[in-house]
């Protein structure tokens, strides 16, 4: 039976949930498809920093009041160059330091001080939130356990055939079972199945990815981003330290990466540790104590003993980016549309921007009677997204590149630099507001409150 919504979302990982969201909170039709039964992210052990100004989004959408109980602000973050501890030398910060105070930026829209520069959250604690809102939402459909198997477009609508994950289960599970005997496997896959129902062929006037870096849809409707590896991984895990962080974020600028201390709740921080790719395979086999010896040289004396709270988890980094991600009926977001380097902790706010830029783009083509998934309607979500987007992701690919090296006339330079920022305060709060997610052009859901 064909099932028709204004909107399919592929993908229900933190993006498409928050898309998902956005787009019902103004009354649009949504299906909301992920090839997990559960939805995407339900695993995520990591945190992520939430800008000021796309926490007004988080706001007006409902969903503050239950991520604040939980959320640690950012009320300052201090950029420094660092030497690393080891057997020859000491190590230490070297050259300027650089502090970005929330009160710097004066009053909000309220007439109260700047509290905070954003707030870092536990990406498991946000999947679970926006998950009770899509579940608790007349207006979403979750078609979770299901995969779009082939799209088609049409001039008017677009037609997504969806496979179940179950029946696929199904097949195997039945295989294993009559090869094994395992009754018991057999009987659960027919139980998922009964749960899934039938979702069929569903049709919508747009489609929108939000299934990931590595995203199906992408690859197969042609995109073709600019992409490249760095020689670097990155290294998440929680600590629990003997003093208060005080709500300062460090980003410290080592040879081989950016070391990032992001303040917790209590007396724990989140860090992100970025290294040559050798480097980290060898950490990561290091046991416990020796671990923490070397997160020690790196963090210093100031938060007092560590310990860990969670266990390290290492992954790859990448740059990729496409330049015109929309094309008739279909639009990436998200990770699908750009990945950047972890450097300044601006990935997933750059793509709250882009969910709250096309919330704007097709709600008010929607009231101008427009077809929302036209593209000439999608052109505009575009224009307003590129210069953001490209000056955002080439941003911290430069910088990447600048600080990641441990040349002495750049490490000078680099040193110069913050120094000078440092006596300026027009350019720091330029920046401040840069990172806040408060500058340019921004859509209804992110304006101030």
């Amino acid at each position: 039976m064909t099932q028709d919504y204004d909107i399919v979302i592929a993908g229900a990982g933190l993006s498409g949930r928050l898309t998902a969201l956005s787009l019902a909170h103004y009354d649009f039709k949504v299906a909301l498809v992920d090839k997990s039964p559960q939805g995407g992210g339900t695993k995520d052990h990591r945190t992520t920093a939430i800008a000021y100004a796309c926490v007004r989004l988080l706001k007006r959408l409902g969903l503050w009041d239950e991520l604040g109980a939980h959320a640690s602000p950012i009320k300052d973050i201090l950029v420094t160059n660092g030497t690393p501890q080891d057997r020859f030398r000491k190590g230490g910060l070297t050259g300027g330091a650089l502090h970005f105070p929330s009160t710097l930026l004066g009053e909000d829209s309220n007439g109260s001080p700047q509290s905070a520069l954003g707030y870092l959250l536990e990406n498991q604690r946000m999947n679970e939130v926006f998950e009770k809102a899509v579940q608790t939402h007349a207006g979403i459909t979750p078609l979770y356990g299901s995969s779009v198997e082939t799209v088609e477009m049409t001039p008017g609508e677009v037609h997504l055939r969806l496979e179940r994950i179950a029946d696929k289960c199904e097949r195997l599970s039945a295989k294993d079972a009559r090869q094994n005997n395992n009754l018991e496997t057999l009987s659960d896959s027919k139980r998922t199945q009964k749960a899934l129902g039938d979702e069929g062929l569903i049709t919508a006037n747009l489609l929108i990815a939000c299934d990931g870096k590595h995203s199906p849809l992408r690859q197969q409707f042609g995109f073709r981003p600019l992409a490249w590896g760095y020689h670097q991984k990155a290294i998440a895990f929680n600590l629990d330290h003997e003093l208060p962080h005080e709500g300062v974020a460090q980003e410290i600028f080592y040879p081989a990466g950016p070391f990032a201390i992001l303040p917790l709740k209590g007396n724990q921080s989140s860090i992100v540790w970025t290294e040559h790719k050798k480097s980290v395979d060898a950490y990561m086999t290091l046991d416990e104590a020796s671990f923490l010896d070397a997160v020690q040289a790196r963090v210093g004396e100031y938060l007092g003993q560590l310990r860990l709270a969670t266990a390290p988890v290492s992954f790859p980094l990448s740059f990729q980016y496409v330049p015109t991600p929309v094309a008739d009926r279909l639009v990436l977001v998200g990770d699908a549309a750009h990945t950047i380097h972890p450097i300044a902790g601006q990935g997933f706010n750059l793509g709250i921007k882009d969910i709250a830029a096309l919330t704007h783009v097709l709600v008010e083509s929607q009231r101008a009677g427009l077809d929302i998934g036209h593209g000439t309607v999608l052109a505009k979500y575009a224009r307003w997204r590129r210069f953001d987007t490209t000056a955002l992701a080439l941003g911290t690919d430069a910088l990447t590149r600048l600080f990641s090296n441990d040349l002495g006339p750049i490490r000078m330079a680099r040193g110069l630099g913050l120094g000078l920022v440092q006596k300026f305060d027009p350019a720091r709060k330029l920046f401040m507001r840069q990172a806040g997610a408060d500058l340019g052009d921004l859509p209804a859901l992110m304006a101030p409150l």
